[in-house]
């Protein structure tokens, strides 16, 4: 069969990418005269090898066909010294990159070899290079030719001696060539070439990566492989589609985009300012980032930082792979998540590392996207950032935002309750959308089909709400209703003010404009103060239930440290998680941190006050759409300071009779059987019991009765009273316990 020229060659080889290139045919016969003259050197300095070894060796013939096969020369090849003038053949080699030239010149659109030199900054000899290592993987011709020039038959890749021999006559030529292939080359830098193996640098093995000859030959526009699930690319939007209308978040992104535009000189390698994109984790940052990009008619280049630390590829190896993708696909790059750069184990720090070098010799624009940008320059110290926040959207937009949600997806609600759930839930656009399908998805469960009640929406929006803060702190689901509380009406109508407070802070501070009257102290801070059992946890449970908002309950007992400065990142961390959760914040013995903060003696008394100045500031800036309530069962050991900065302050008192006889008679559901001798005014005049006393010993009697398989009696109710007295150290009195003292007597005694 004949052969195939080189065109048809190549046009084999790109298959499925489409008609293959001229300037590409012509750059393969221009290295095919190379290796021609390269042939000649061969074979002046080595003897023609012996039949008996035919099979082992690359003979003379069979690299005569493969040179004329390439070049279509007619000429024979075995009177090899009569043509193989180098002078001649660096002639034809000028005349073929002269063609190049030319058809360049007449308006011909510039070789794909061409366009990576001029996205890569490479001149001619990387050029050529760059050529010699690609060529294996472009016609298979060029293997033989190889391993026959480096008398070996298995070295079918190019190494650096045999590209700078093909460069550069003599050895001295050769010598100032050698740091085309040394790290910080472009050829290198820019993810090209690989120089690999540990042998002599002259004998390594030069390699061509697979997405490069994908450019090479006109390939769709792809990502390397190694990125699947870790990057993705997306086309410019040229509106804030999802963003609230604001004028000065316009006004920025086309800010940034000039100053990218301004850094961005081609073909010159340029140092762009590096961006930070701040705002809460489904704002819209994106949107923000693809405005920019549309400002320079690049797409965006979006990286999702999470998967690649923990993904299979070596950081350094995802990094550089990414700068090459940014590159040949002329992209701004998006760091998602920049917060997860700053995590303490083995594979963030490689990933620091790695994004580090990247940030500060960027030849491409680069924006990290964070909720709190002011923490980045920690990560990437000595770099400057321009910062660019995106805001959260006021109530109004959140209306609209909800609204459009649910007609995009075909949903029926209630204005009021839209209306109420924009209002509760400060949500930013990405995690509304998300709530509405979810509860559209929860409609269908209960087979209402379109349309959406007030518990659908509000559950959807705690679902997208929390994400984070379940492995800080406790989820408490709200049970108890106003009617299940039982405190005094005082106390009462404070609650319900501060319920109030919350769900209606969307409107005095966005509607009314009272944000822009208060610089700090926005936060919902309430402080619960009582005796251990009078109501405190149970109250943050009413609230919670009464807005639909989650309750997580934060032990501070688990917070506090010995070690100096880890209760203030521990605190920090828990608001940090919080500040998207909507969510009401319980810190229970709260006692563990604060008292009447006293006189400096010692630097433990100094960090201790730190902690309390902290957690104060932390509670006051919490402005998420949810409250933080403090409890402490010592009101008196507060530091006056403390308890004024507090936006409301509720102290529960121990109940009166009148009280405990209306939670003795709550405390029993409608279904648990009661016996008629059961006194709760008897039980509430003679044990003086706080509510959460009184629960548990409903508890423990209706637990001794089930197990009597009868009715719930006064037996019952004062042997649990009794263990409610162990519990809080008491001793029970006849004068209290009456007719059934001698009965708890025998229990507590071990008798019948």
């Amino acid at each position: 069969m004949p052969s195939m020229d080189v065109g048809a060659k190549v046009a084999e080889a790109a298959g499925a990418y489409g008609s293959p290139s001229e300037h590409l045919r012509d750059e393969l016969r221009w290295l095919a005269l190379l290796l021609l003259r390269e042939v000649a050197r061969f074979r002046a300095s080595h003897p023609d090898p012996a039949d008996g070894f035919q099979g082992i060796y690359i003979g003379d013939a069979e690299v005569d066909r493969l040179l004329r096969d390439l070049l279509g020369d007619p000429r024979p090849g075995a009177a090899a010294g009569e043509d193989l003038e180098s002078e001649r053949l660096a002639s034809e080699a000028d005349a073929v990159r002269a063609s190049i030239a030319a058809r360049l010149a007449a308006g011909d659109r510039a070789s794909p070899l061409q366009r990576l030199a001029s996205l890569f900054g490479l001149d001619a000899v990387d050029r050529a290079v760059l050529l010699v290592a690609c060529a294996p993987d472009l016609d298979r011709r060029f293997e033989t030719l190889y391993a026959y020039l480096q008398d070996d038959v298995t070295r079918r890749r190019p190494s650096p001696g045999l590209a700078l021999a093909l460069l550069a006559a003599s050895p001295a030529e050769q010598w100032p060539l050698r740091p085309r292939l040394a790290p910080g080359a472009p050829l290198l830098d820019g993810g090209l070439v690989r120089v690999e193996g540990d042998a002599p640098f002259l004998s390594r093995t030069l390699r061509c990566d697979d997405r490069v000859l994908d450019e090479l030959l006109d390939a769709p526009d792809r990502l390397d492989v190694r990125l699947r699930g870790l990057a993705e690319l997306r086309q410019p939007a040229a509106r804030l589609w999802r963003l609230p209308p604001s004028q000065q978040l316009e006004e920025r992104v086309e800010a940034l985009g000039q100053l990218w535009r301004r850094r961005s000189p081609r073909p010159a390698r340029p140092i762009h300012p590096v961006a930070a994109i701040e705002g809460a984790r489904g704002s819209g940052l994106e949107d923000a980032a693809r405005a920019v990009a549309a400002q320079l008619g690049r797409p965006l280049l979006d990286v999702d930082l999470e998967r690649l630390i923990a993904g299979a590829v070596p950081a350094a190896e995802a990094v550089a792979t990414l700068l090459r993708e940014a590159v040949l696909h002329d992209a701004v790059i998006l760091l998602g998540d920049a917060q997860e750069l700053a995590r303490q184990d083995d594979r963030a720090r490689e990933a620091r590392l790695a994004i580090r070098s990247l940030l500060g010799d960027a030849p491409v624009p680069i924006a990290l996207m964070a909720a709190r940008a002011a923490e980045l320059p920690r990560l990437v110290p000595d770099l400057p950032l321009v910062r660019l926040e995106v805001p959260e959207p006021a109530l109004g937009e959140r209306r609209r935002l909800w609204s459009e949600a649910l007609e995009r997806e075909g949903l029926r609600a209630e204005r009021a309750e839209v209306d109420r759930v924009s209002r509760t839930f400060a949500l930013p656009p990405g995690r509304i959308e998300r709530a509405a399908a979810g509860a559209g998805h929860l409609a269908g469960l209960r087979g209402a089909g379109r349309s959406v009640e007030a518990e659908d929406l509000r559950r959807a929006a705690r679902a997208e709400s929390h994400q984070g803060l379940g492995e800080l702190a406790q989820k408490i689901e709200p049970l108890y209703e106003w009617e299940d509380i039982v405190l005094p009406g005082a106390t009462l109508r404070q609650l319900r003010e501060i319920a109030a407070a919350v769900e209606h802070r969307s409107v005095v501070f966005d509607e009314w404009a009272f944000g822009r009257k208060v610089s700090r102290g926005k936060g919902l801070n309430v402080l619960f103060s009582g005796a251990s059992g009078t109501g405190k946890t149970m109250a943050a449970e009413v609230i919670g239930r009464e807005l639909g908002l989650d309750l997580f309950r934060i032990d501070l007992a688990t917070v506090v440290s010995k070690y100096i400065g880890e209760t203030e990142k521990n605190l920090k961390r828990i608001f940090e998680e919080a500040e998207a959760s909507n969510a009401i914040l319980f810190f229970d013995e709260a006692d563990a941190l604060f008292g009447k903060r006293s006189e400096v003696r010692d630097s433990h008394d100094r960090y201790a006050n730190i902690e309390i100045s902290q957690l104060l500031q932390l509670m006051e800036g919490y402005e998420a759409g949810g409250m933080a309530i403090l409890a402490t069962n010592l009101s008196k050991n507060l530091d006056d300071a403390f308890a004024r900065r507090m936006s409301h302050a509720v102290e529960f008192p121990f109940p009166d009779a009148g009280l405990r006889e209306r939670i003795w008679e709550r405390v029993f559901p409608a279904e648990a059987p009661l016996a008629e001798e059961v006194d709760f005014a008897f039980l509430a005049k003679q044990f003086e019991l706080a509510g959460g006393s009184i629960r548990g010993a409903a508890l423990g009697a209706a637990a001794l009765a089930a197990a009597d398989g009868g009715a719930i009696g006064m037996p019952h109710l004062a042997i649990a009273v009794a263990r409610e007295y162990q519990k809080l150290g008491k001793l029970p009195s006849q004068g209290e316990f009456g007719p059934w003292y001698r009965l708890v007597l025998e229990q507590l005694a071990g008798g019948g």
